[in-house]
């Protein structure tokens, strides 16, 4: 017991490369029309449009709030595409349910489950530690550094030197090391563990950041002028890129002043967002939306002139959504709740009603979403490497005392607490099932919650 909590520590302290954003685990998710929300008890829960058996409750009947998945366990996290959901288990392997048209749900066929809305095992595909659906495609993240894709490939986005739909997922050409992934409306985006950006789809309005609007990309090119990434997102014409200096860069459609950067004007290279003051921890990029979390906790919606939305404190994670004229966003807060806001029409924000909301509403009935906060006042101080990581890793802080850890596992629950002893710590995590963790340090200086990699 006693080395095996060793282990769990030495492990947990590898996440402090990475960023804050990349070490929270898609406990929230906006779809199309319809939402998941994750409980600490690994158990989903979804409200809205379920034309198509995207909600995954066994049914094609709207809900206007949140109703268990009681067909599913284990789940670490979720992903709402535009019209169908991809649930990660513990255990490595993703389930999906809803529309499949081009073959987004990975079962090896082309029908749609809604003459039999059940979930179903993504084939083929084991020891994923991350998913994220598209408009119409999917892509999983390995332990092993490698992503792989499914669906709709007309614009290139599975990444897999073709323009061809694939019914079982296959694997992205060219990247390797990555460490996050996002999948937009008809492009995707992935982050390396050298804090470069690669991308490949649709490039229509510049979103894959390559310098130009130039034709799609089915292999992925590297984003220029971005580096020291810690997180992405992809929205459904633009691209947002989070630094590990708090600043947030965007590419792409900027038409209702999405890319927060004082204008309107289409970039197809990254540019920051200078309209945004402050450092920040989260992103979301939607439909032409997008928001940003603040590292007071606060949240911010990008536009050319970036507003507050007054009412939301704590804020640790956002998701913006949206499909057509639809934008609704999920804030997920510190303590576990969870608000919402934007267009309503089939119950995506979980309230009980219909009715559109500006200011956010609570969903009713809703769990308790596992939550870690996240905030970023030590991890200047903090050195991990390397991460990903197979056996052996060193631990750097400049200043130990007083420090705690806390080691989650991937929904935010507590596995292990201890005090970090010395400054530099080796850390043998061979033994250690593959996956991902997350370690929360506390000190006098503040907090920082990582991600940590075991491949």
């Amino acid at each position: 017991m006693k080395k095996q909590l060793q282990t769990l520590l030495l492990t947990a302290v590898l996440a402090i490369t990475c960023g804050s954003n990349t070490a929270t685990a898609q406990l929230i998710s906006a779809g199309g029309s319809h939402s998941i929300f994750l409980c600490g008890s690994k158990q989903p829960m979804a409200t809205g449009a379920n034309t198509y058996g995207e909600l995954g409750d066994g049914t094609t009947t709207q809900r206007l709030a949140p109703v268990p998945l009681t067909a599913l366990s284990g789940i670490i996290a979720v992903s709402a595409g535009l019209s169908h959901s991809l649930f990660l288990k513990d255990d490595g392997t993703v389930w999906a349910c809803g529309k499949n048209t081009f073959g987004e749900l990975g079962n090896g066929t082309t029908s749609s489950f809604s003459a039999n809305p059940v979930v179903a095992q993504v084939n083929s595909i084991t020891g994923v530690i991350a998913v994220s659906a598209g408009e119409q495609h999917s892509l999983f993240l390995k332990s092993d550094g490698t992503v792989w894709a499914c669906g709709s490939n007309a614009q290139g986005q599975l990444g897999d030197g073709t323009y061809t739909a694939r019914q079982v997922p296959v694997q992205v050409s060219g990247v390797s090391g990555i460490i996050a992934i996002s999948a937009g409306h008809m492009h995707s985006l992935f982050l390396k563990n050298d804090g470069t950006v690669w991308a490949c789809g649709n490039n229509g309005n510049g979103q894959l950041g390559e310098g130009m609007t130039s034709s799609d990309k089915n292999t992925p090119v590297q984003v220029d002028n971005v580096s020291g990434i810690i997180a992405i997102s992809g929205g459904n014409y633009h691209s947002l890129f989070l630094k590990n200096d708090g600043t947030v860069w965007g590419c792409g459609s900027n038409f209702g002043g999405q890319l927060a950067d004082g204008t309107s004007s289409q970039r197809n290279s990254p540019v920051q967002a200078t309209a945004l003051s402050g450092s920040f921890t989260g992103i979301s990029a939607g439909n032409s939306m997008s928001a940003f979390i603040k590292n007071d906790g606060t949240v911010w919606v990008g536009s050319t002139s970036p507003t507050q939305i007054a009412t939301l404190t704590g804020i640790t994670a956002v998701s913006v959504g949206g499909g057509g004229a639809n934008t609704h966003a999920l804030f997920l807060k510190n303590d576990g709740s969870v608000s919402a806001n934007g267009i309503n029409y089939t119950g995506q924000l979980g309230d009980g009603t219909t009715t559109n909301a500006i200011t956010p509403v609570a969903p009713s009935g809703l769990c308790s979403v596992a939550s870690v906060n996240d905030r970023n006042e030590i991890e200047e101080s903090v050195f991990v490497y390397p991460n990903p990581s197979r056996e052996i890793m060193l631990v750097e802080l400049t200043e130990y005392k007083d420090v705690s850890m806390q080691l989650f596992d991937i929904t935010g629950q507590l596995i292990w607490q201890a005090a970090l002893l010395d400054v530099k710590t080796p850390v043998n995590i061979g033994s250690l099932a593959n996956g991902m963790y997350f370690l929360k340090l506390a000190g006098p200086a503040g907090s920082t919650v990582k991600k940590i990699v075991k491949e």
